[in-house]
């Protein structure tokens, strides 16, 4: 398991280089400047600052050095925060976006696999279509529609909620974000965990454990209930991926100091190392993610090991 850990490790390696290769490249010829103001600096000023940072070098030049950097953990400093040190800021959002997107994801399990043993256990009655007919409609609202739509109806409209903040993460001000995060993956983790669960049901040892007379109950929950989630751990990786993203609109529309609030801030004011440093960070996790998934599977089947 160690050598495996470590192999997929440094298989993420060459993958962390590509990603940091074409967004550096893509950043830095993008059209304008992070020293570019609504009022024109003049041109000894702006070559003053182009020199401090690096940006008189020839482009390769730049890449070489910035590759080394980030390997070291260095992604510089950041332009639009006051020369404030892109680690820095990195470290102070990560945990917020994290605790978000962890939260998010467990609401996505709890009630996604609710409704898919619900489903799989009342299969083809009214229960089952409602069921399979409303995770539809959710997983056909992206968090971008939802959480506007959240905002006016729970806090502007009943005033349950509190319109936007973090406040130190407190309950009423994560309610909004993990919703509208987790309710996007809880259509797709119902109708894998219906799926599965279908399939699972049809064995043989199943049938074993029902002719013993157990409750179906037990026998669902169990028996087949831990082999009908194996599928769902490998969609699990993926599923942090796509939360870590969605971070992204939810962070901006509920005003929460995550990672993607400071990456669309970075983006629009062309903070090319903020963008830089979280895009390699992104990367990192989503590797890590899908490493950990594998983990988990093989923890969970006995039948499964990881060579």
């Amino acid at each position: 398991m160690f050598r495996y850990v470590v192999k997929r490790t440094l298989a993420a390696v060459p993958l962390l280089l590509a990603v940091l290769t074409v967004s550096f490249f893509l950043v830095r010829l993008s059209p304008g400047s992070p020293f570019q103001r609504e009022a024109e600096l003049p041109e000894e000023v702006r070559a003053s600052m182009e020199a401090a940072y690096g940006f008189d070098r020839p482009l390769p030049e730049q890449y070489v050095r910035y590759i080394g950097s980030a390997l070291r953990g260095d992604f510089g400093t950041s332009f639009m925060y006051k020369d404030k040190p892109v680690r820095e800021i990195i470290a102070e959002a990560l945990p917020v976006s994290a605790r978000i997107g962890l939260l998010a994801m467990g609401f996505s399990i709890l009630v996604g696999v609710a409704l898919g043993v619900m489903a799989a256990v009342k299969q083809n009655t009214l229960l089952d279509y409602a069921t399979m007919t409303g995770i539809m409609a959710g997983k056909s609202i992206p968090p971008m529609v939802l959480a506007p739509v959240f905002v006016g109806v729970f806090a502007l409209g009943l005033g349950w909620l509190p319109v936007a903040g973090w406040n130190d993460g407190a309950a009423l001000n994560l309610v909004g974000p993990v919703v509208c995060l987790g309710l996007y993956d809880v259509a797709a983790i119902a109708r894998l965990s219906r799926a599965s669960l279908l399939e699972v049901i049809r064995n043989r040892y199943i049938q074993t454990a029902r002719a013993k007379g157990l409750p179906e109950w037990r026998v669902v929950l169990g028996h087949a209930l831990r082999e009908s989630l194996c599928p769902l751990v490998t969609y699990l990786g993926p599923a942090l991926s796509s939360i870590l993203i969605g971070t992204v609109v939810v962070e901006q529309v509920f005003n929460i100091p995550g990672l993607g609030r400071y990456l669309v801030a970075a983006a629009t004011n062309r903070d090319y190392t903020l963008v830089l440093g979280i895009t390699t960070v992104a990367c990192l996790l989503v590797v890590a993610f899908n490493v950990l998934s594998d983990l988990a599977l093989a923890a969970l089947d006995p039948r499964i090991r990881v060579q």
